[in-house]
C-alpha cells in the first residue's frame, strides 16, 4: 500500500496549487446556470478545487480538482482529486486516482476501468475488466462483464454482484465474499508469484496527472493560446 499512498500524496499536493479561475473561466464559456450549451469536439480538461462538470466531450476529458462531481459524457476520463463522485458516461475507459473515490450506480463504463485511492465504492455494472488499487474496496455492482484484479487492505463483494470473469486479489486482503454469483476465484500473492503489476498501474495514473498539471501550466503562463489555435482551426 505505501505506493498508493505515496500517489495519494502526490496528488493531495497538487491541487492544492490548482487555480480556481479556470474553472470558474470554463463555467461561464460552456455553461449557463449549470446547464448544458455546448457540446465540445476536441479533448478537454476541467480543472479547479470545487468542480460540478456535465459537459458532452467528443474526445478525452481531463479533470481535476479537490472535489469533483463528474457527469460528463466523453469518450475517455481520466479523473484526479481528493473526492470524486462519477455519475457520468465514459464510451471507453475510465482511469480515476483520489482519496475517496464513489462510482455511482447511474454511471456508464463502455469499457475498462482503473481505479487507484484509499476508499473506493463501485456500483455500476462494468461492461469491460476492472483494475483496482485501494486501502477499503466496496462492490455493489447487478455485474461485471470482465474479470477483476485487485490489491486492496479490506474487500467488500455484494451478495448480488454476478463477475462473468475471473476475480484475483491479493492473499493478504481481508475479504469479505459471500457470493454465489463467484464462479472463479483466484488469490495471487504467494512466493513468486506475479499476477498483477500495481506498480505500472500507479506510474500511468501518475503520468496522467503530470499531463493535466502541464496543460494547466501552459493555459496559466499563455492564456491566449488555446483561444488563438482554437479560432485557426475555425
Amino acid at each position: 500500500m505505501k505506493n498508493i499512498r505515496k500517489l495519494l500524496l502526490i496528488i493531495i499536493t497538487c491541487l492544492m496549487f490548482l487555480p480556481n479561475v479556470y474553472a470558474d473561466n470554463i463555467t461561464k464559456k460552456y455553461f449557463n446556470e449549470n446547464k448544458f450549451v455546448k457540446e465540445i469536439n476536441n479533448s478537454f480538461f476541467t480543472a479547479g478545487r470545487d468542480i460540478n462538470t456535465k459537459v458532452d466531450v467528443n474526445g478525452i476529458h481531463f479533470i481535476a480538482g479537490q472535489t469533483i462531481n463528474a457527469n460528463s459524457t466523453a469518450d475517455y476520463q481520466l479523473i484526479a482529486g481528493e473526492t470524486i463522485n462519477f455519475q457520468g458516461i465514459t464510451k471507453n475507459d475510465l482511469f480515476i486516482a483520489g482519496k475517496n473515490i464513489n462510482i455511482n450506480e447511474n454511471a456508464k463504463i463502455s469499457r475498462d476501468l482503473f481505479v487507484a485511492g484509499q476508499n473506493i465504492n463501485i456500483s455500476t455494472n462494468i461492461k469491460g475488466n476492472i483494475f483496482i488499487a485501494g486501502d477499503t474496496i466496496n462492490i455493489d455492482s447487478k455485474y461485471i462483464d470482465g474479470n477483476i484484479t485487485i490489491t486492496a487492505d479490506k474487500l467488500n463483494i455484494s451478495k448480488k454482484t454476478e463477475v462473468k470473469g475471473t476475480l484475483k486479489y491479493n492473499k493478504s486482503a481481508n475479504a469479505s465474499i459471500e457470493n454465489n454469483n463467484l464462479k472463479n476465484i483466484k488469490v495471487y500473492g504467494n512466493k513468486g508469484e506475479n499476477n498483477f503489476n500495481i506498480d505500472a498501474i500507479i506510474s500511468f495514473i501518475i503520468s496522467i496527472i503530470s499531463s493535466i498539471l502541464l496543460a494547466i501550466t501552459l493555459n496559466l503562463i499563455f492564456p491566449t493560446l488555446y483561444s488563438n489555435l482554437d479560432n485557426n482551426n475555425r
